[in-house]
């Protein structure tokens, strides 16, 4: 999986790597050699970002949400429509699971040269409510 993502324009951060899950998809490629369109549905389940730890990266919301740091990033599931064409990648469809920070969906693009350009909607879980006594 490691080898096939950056095909499809997803490149993990530094230091980190997919650890176990299943990958399901149904791409069509067509065009030359030298410059294949590739296009279709990407799912990705029971996933961990190891070596990635999400909700360190996101500083005092992470205090206040109630999430959680570890070594990594547990993926319960992720998914997109995904259309590579000339280096540049659009995503539709966007779904992406994390239970413990929540979930996020939205589409758009990032053009050959590394420019991103997405609208997202992300919703956090709810922090666990402390019981007085």
């Amino acid at each position: 999986m490691r080898r096939f993502l950056p095909s499809v324009g997803v490149h993990l951060p530094t230091g980190s790597r997919l650890q176990g899950g299943t990958l399901t998809t149904n791409l069509n490629v067509t065009g030359t050699t030298t410059a294949p369109v590739i296009s279709g549905p990407v799912r990705v389940n029971n996933t961990s970002l190891a070596g990635f730890d999400l909700g360190s990266k996101l500083g005092p919301l992470s205090s206040l949400a109630g999430i959680k740091s570890g070594s990594g990033t547990a993926i319960q599931s992720l998914s997109a429509n995904v259309n590579v064409n000339g280096g540049n990648v659009r995503t539709d469809n966007v779904s992406v699971i994390v239970p413990s920070l929540g979930s996020a969906t939205g589409a758009g693009t990032i053009s050959a040269a590394g420019a991103l350009n997405y609208n997202v909607i992300l919703k956090l879980n709810r922090p666990a409510r402390r019981v007085g006594r």
